[in-house]
């Protein structure tokens, strides 16, 4: 037998390879002038172990019964997280009553498995030394709930939160043990701006080491120059300042044009685009006030002489209330791990449209223009509108980014209108706005605000406790 048959034989041999097409074992070394050699059957190795304080080995066999302590033992193992005791005052139960005690994630420090070595270090991990792995992990849960960010925790691995922030960026939030029993942070983004992934991140960090339990006020993201108006800056004295930008009837024509242009493109990064500037042209902190009038005039009235060429109105609605095929969509995504492109785009879509006609009645609100403004319509708002908010309070476990603004825009039209308020109450809007402020007070702060604001709102208008 020639050198180069016998060293494939053998390579082929050790690594239990299928032999080529058309032939045999047997026929194969019977052409070589060897005995066959019998493949032997692989058996499953040991691929992770729970390893306890002691340095023991927790097993479960193939029915998942617990097998005795031993160093080492020849039978496959796998991942055990044993249950906490029920005595121990650190170690917080997750609430699945419905009740207002915050959101935990429970992450046992034994069970944690080391980082795979398969994968390169990411730049946004942290090591933490000297706290327990259920500690780290009720403080990160803390801190993204203070931070309204929605947090799913994986069923099928229990050191991985998968997070989603207000600006729509995902990322995930895992811990690992290392070999010196510390505890290893790792922060992963997978789509969204990297601006709004690295504020969370930071914040994540500080959390996991106990620096910032503290809920954050909203101004801490926001740059200084923007966090207060510029007549009231020390450093400017007595210096006169211009007077403010405006914009000229062709350029607000130009901007409006662009903006429906992209809403009514066939493509869906134009339809998103034009969202997002739609949403900048209503809120009067980003564009002159005349402008954000007029953007918002036509949104809330169909009948506006502007809404001839195109229809802010009937396109923004028809998105709003178009909500059971987005959340059938969602529903089937949320089986995929929540990680479809599409299932973002579409709820991002619906959140901005309903930002944009959140600005638009609360700016003319504050004008006290809002009630003349859609009295024409009011019996679409009563059957159509309110009861599509209502109904995102409802959905707020699964959508609270969507119920804080549905909270925002039934607080500003219970305020405007008393016909209105009663007509929430009527249709169950005061039992969803608590639903929806109990939710938010255990996962996500910001719909806690607002749905306090709107339940305080009913509360004061249809003259209810």
């Amino acid at each position: 037998m020639s050198e180069k048959y016998q060293e494939d034989y053998i390579t082929d041999n050790e690594l239990r390879l299928p032999p080529p097409p058309g032939r045999s074992p047997s026929t194969r070394a019977s052409s070589l002038g060897e005995r066959p050699t019998p493949y032997v059957e692989q058996e499953p190795e040991m691929r992770s172990v729970t390893i306890q304080r002691e340095h023991r080995l927790q097993r479960v066999d193939a029915n998942g019964r617990l097998i005795a302590h031993s160093k080492s033992h020849p039978s496959p193992t796998r991942l055990v997280q044993l249950k906490p005791s029920s005595s121990s005052p650190s170690v917080a139960s997750v609430n699945t009553t419905g009740s207002a005690r915050a959101r935990s994630w429970d992450v046992e420090h034994a069970a944690l498995p080391a980082r795979p070595d398969d994968f390169p270090l990411l730049p946004t991990t942290r090591i933490v030394h000297g706290m327990n792995a259920c500690v780290i992990s009720n403080c990160i849960s803390d801190c993204l709930r203070i931070r309204s960010v929605k947090m799913t925790l994986s069923k099928s691995e229990g050191n991985l939160a998968r997070c989603l922030n207000t600006d729509f960026c995902r990322f995930n939030v895992r811990l690992y043990s290392t070999n010196d029993g510390a505890v290893l942070v790792e922060v992963h983004r997978l789509t969204g701006d990297a601006v709004s992934f690295m504020r969370d991140c930071r914040a994540v960090f500080n959390a996991a080491e106990g620096k910032s339990l503290q809920q954050q006020s909203k101004e801490e993201d926001v740059p200084m120059y923007l966090r207060f108006p510029v007549s009231q800056m020390k450093s400017l004295g007595s210096l006169s300042l211009p007077p403010p930008l405006t914009t000229s009837q062709e350029e607000y024509a130009e901007s409006i044009k662009c903006t429906s242009e992209l809403l009514s493109s066939h493509m869906t990064d134009s339809n998103m685009l034009g969202m997002e500037s739609l949403v900048i042209q209503t809120d009067p902190l980003k564009t002159d006030k005349s402008s954000a009038m007029n953007v918002s005039r036509r949104i809330l009235s169909p009948s506006d002489e502007e809404n001839d060429g195109f229809n802010l109105h009937n396109h923004l609605m028809s998105i709003l209330l178009c909500n059971e095929d987005i959340n059938a969509v969602a529903e089937d995504q949320h089986v995929a791990e929540e990680s479809s492109s599409q299932a973002d785009h579409v709820t991002k879509l619906r959140n901005l449209a309903m930002l944009a006609l959140s600005n638009a009645l609360e700016l003319f609100s504050s004008e006290n223009l809002l009630t003349s403004t859609i009295s024409s319509d009011l019996e679409w708002y009563t059957s159509n509108l309110i009861p599509t908010l209502i109904h995102d309070l409802n959905k707020a476990v699964s959508n609270p980014h969507d119920a804080c603004y549905a909270s925002r825009c039934l607080s500003t039209l219970a305020k405007s209108s008393v016909d209105l308020a009663h007509r929430m109450k009527d249709g169950g809007g005061l039992d969803a706005v608590k639903n929806a402020e109990e939710v938010g007070t255990r996962e996500f702060a910001m719909l806690a605000q607002d749905a306090r604001t709107c339940r305080e709102s009913l509360c004061v208008v249809v003259g209810m406790e």
